[in-house]
């Protein structure tokens, strides 16, 4: 699938020739650190003018009820900071399919696409794509910025058999905008005058984002976030100015007939975008939902008590809702 890109170095892309990832892995309880790289397959979709980059886990065991999970990174991050969640439902007997979404990871993303929504309309597409290569039920999981994704893309999709999520923040919410980067004056000052700038210029102005992003409360172990700062295909990369605009001008969708139930899995001790913003969000969805704490996690969760808590319930949801 690699011969598909064009113009492109193929030796670069993949993850056995970028292997800063793995150093992750040390800060994750023993149990998670365990990864054969070798078994995670590499594949290439093309969409649109972008190349993406996909990691797909796919079980060797059987289960009575095997699901495929759709897991989404948020901002700063990118389809191998969440192996270790991805790994431990694979062993469960699941198939997970992570995508690096346009702006991070290996993807190589046409400018158009480095957008909060088309990450969106992205994953609307995968959603249908994996759908018709199986007909195992499909869950979508959200991770931070993933997590208000996983949620747009679900509602009035049959495709989708439930929402499971870190974070349910409403960027149309001034508290959340302020939460979301490094300083309030970003919020209430830049990015209202970055609107007055042509969006074929702000395309072009290119910041790290940890000018903007708050990127020391990504996780509450200091050396952690550190290295996601300095990650060069996460938070460490430079990404248009538009990309900024494009969080706070995502719509969320209205709920709908059909749609799917939502599990949110808050961390508890989250300090980038605390409980009380997802609740905001969380209170006004209608129709079957779920929401647990994880304790002692921040807002990258690595902390075993509520990893531990995380795996149980997910597990429990995929199980209830595939018998319902």
């Amino acid at each position: 699938m690699f011969s598909t890109l064009r113009g492109t170095n193929v030796k670069e892309l993949t993850y056995r020739n970028h292997s800063y990832w793995k150093n992750y892995l040390k800060y994750f309880p023993e149990a998670l650190r365990r990864m054969d790289a070798e078994k995670i397959q590499e594949e290439w979709w093309r969409w649109g003018r972008s190349d993406i980059h996909l990691d797909r886990y796919v079980p060797t065991n059987d289960v009575q009820s095997p699901v495929k999970a759709i897991l989404l990174h948020g901002g700063g991050g990118y389809s191998r900071l969440l192996a270790p969640y991805a790994q431990s439902l694979c062993e469960e007997g699941h198939e997970v399919v992570v995508p690096d979404l346009p702006g991070f990871g290996l993807t190589r993303a046409d400018v158009d696409d480095i957008d909060y929504r088309r990450w969106v309309a992205l994953v609307i597409d995968l959603i249908k794509r994996e759908a018709e290569l199986s007909e195992a039920p499909v869950f979508v999981m959200g991770a931070s910025l993933g997590g208000m994704v996983a949620y747009a893309v679900s509602r009035n999709n049959p495709d989708v058999r439930g929402v499971i999520a870190t974070t349910l923040c409403n960027p149309e919410m001034h508290d959340v905008r302020e939460a979301f980067v490094r300083s309030p004056w970003i919020a209430r000052y830049l990015w209202p005058l970055s609107r007055l700038i042509p969006g074929c210029v702000a395309q072009r102005i290119k910041l790290p984002i940890k000018w903007f992003g708050k990127m020391k409360a990504i996780a509450n172990n200091p050396d952690l976030s550190l290295m996601v700062s300095k990650d060069k295909l996460g938070g460490g990369r430079c990404l248009p100015l538009s990309f900024l605009d494009s969080i706070f001008r995502l719509q969320p969708p209205s709920s709908l007939s059909g749609d799917a139930p939502v599990l949110l899995i808050h961390p508890a001790e989250d300090v980038w975008t605390p409980v009380a913003l997802s609740d905001h969000f969380f209170a006004g969805i209608p129709g079957r939902k779920f929401r647990v704490i994880l304790p002692e996690c921040g807002h990258y969760p690595i902390e075993e008590e509520g990893l531990s808590v995380m795996k149980t319930t997910i597990l429990k949801f995929i199980r209830s809702e595939c018998e319902s």
